[in-house]
């Protein structure tokens, strides 16, 4: 996704269409957890590149972790 597509959907929603493309295909549970006002307050450009970054992390946890379950939580720091 480009960050002006990003920018149009709901951050959480495309989130959990990555993630549950990559665990779908390795019989992997998924738990997603983002919190709206952090995901609300991400720029374009930063959805973009967080969704990059948690599909190669999927993908790597999934093929190469053999993992059976993906915990992916996004929520303040603090």
């Amino acid at each position: 996704l480009t960050p002006e597509q990003v920018a149009e959907e709901d951050f959480a929603r495309s989130l959990e269409t990555v993630l549950r493309t990559i665990t779908a295909a390795h019989g992997t549970a998924l738990e997603l957890d983002v919190d709206p006002a952090v995901a609300a307050d991400l720029a374009a450009a930063a959805r973009a590149d967080l969704l990059q970054v948690a599909r190669e992390s999927a993908s790597n946890a999934v093929r190469h972790g053999a993992a059976r379950r993906l915990v992916v939580r996004l929520h303040p720091g603090g």
